[in-house]
């Protein structure tokens, strides 16, 4: 075991006090030792904890740098995180195109998520040309690994037509499949439409 992996293993049960008094500044420092030899999960572990400043002062714009470097290292996750840093300008200025390359990469890697958002991004033609046949395939693409805001997604496509004939029914179904998961925007397009919702509950 190589000291970059050690490092990191070692910052994981700092963070999760696993055997050892938890202290996140500790687990920041060792993330951090093996971030700098290319260790890119103690990069992109490194950015959360800039995110949320836990156990480092909160930096958006640290968290960008360190989820920069885990997703050069093609760290999926990561990945989506830069892209969402570009969608909203989270520590760096908003870029909807790098947005879209980036949850490109991440959803090449079968992450749902991203898969989810670059389908919304083919859908609304932020950042890439509006394509609603790609939208439909990215989403169901995610849904397909359910992911509840991408089914939520295939329900509004089919109860506006867009790009499929439109259908009430289809979006229907679609939307009971992602409340039964607490999806809070399908129960709320359930009500709009007049649906008993009684069965679900909204995640927080």
């Amino acid at each position: 075991m190589g000291y970059g992996e050690a490092q990191e293993i070692l910052g994981t049960l700092y963070y999760y006090g696993e055997g050892v008094p938890r202290s996140p500044a500790k687990a920041a420092e060792l993330f951090r030792l093996a971030a700098e030899q290319n260790y890119p999960s103690a990069a992109f572990n490194l950015g959360i904890m800039y995110s949320e400043g836990d156990g480092v002062e909160q930096s958006d714009e640290q968290a960008f740098v360190w989820y920069t470097a885990a997703s050069n290292m093609g760290h999926s996750d990561a990945q989506f995180n830069l892209g969402v840093a570009y969608d909203f300008g989270i520590g760096c200025k908003k870029d909807l195109m790098e947005a879209a390359k980036w949850y490109s990469m991440s959803a090449s890697q079968g992450n749902s998520d991203a898969l989810c958002n670059l389908g919304d991004m083919y859908e609304n033609g932020r950042g890439v040309e509006k394509d609603f046949d790609k939208a439909m395939t990215l989403y169901k693409a995610s849904a397909d690994l359910g992911n509840d805001l991408a089914q939520c997604s295939i329900g509004d496509m089919y109860r506006k037509g867009e790009g499929v004939p439109q259908s009430d029914q289809e979006a229907e179904k679609w939307y009971r499949t992602s409340a039964e998961k607490g999806c809070k925007e399908a129960i709320n397009e359930l009500v709009k439409m007049g649906k008993d919702v009684s069965g679900y509950n909204a995640e927080d």
